[in-house]
């Protein structure tokens, strides 16, 4: 298997840095779970990505690391996933953008999660 620091630096070298505002990986990756048959999930704030070259990126990924990559793009009004990803770990630089945007809005996210969550 693959060791994670270097599936960490082709998602670095693949995601192209001049679209990218942050990287996430959330899910199992994380947790004592990950194994040879999970998937990695990634999270990518990114600046005009189209959804054919988000799945073309997903591919290329797919073929580097020799494994399932769920490559999304978080919708900021998705409140739940939004708070799944960001509960993740973030890989290499955050944009200064991002890191406003997160300041101005995690508290904000992490509040209307626990209420959606509560009302299930």
């Amino acid at each position: 298997m693959i060791d994670k620091e270097k599936i960490e630096k082709i998602i670095l070298e693949t995601l192209p840095q001049d679209k990218t505002e942050g990287i996430y990986i959330f899910g199992s990756y994380n947790t004592e779970f990950f194994d040879e048959d999970s998937d990695i999930d990634i999270g990518w704030f990114c600046k005009n990505v189209t959804d054919e070259q988000r799945v073309l990126l997903e591919y290329e990924l797919e073929q580097k690391i020799g494994r399932e990559v769920d490559l999304v793009i978080p919708n900021k009004n998705r409140i739940l996933f939004l708070n799944e990803v960001l509960a993740g770990r973030p890989i290499g630089k955050l944009s200064e953008e991002f890191c406003e945007w997160f300041d101005r809005n995690i508290d904000e996210i992490m509040y209307i999660a626990q209420d959606l969550i509560a009302m299930m």
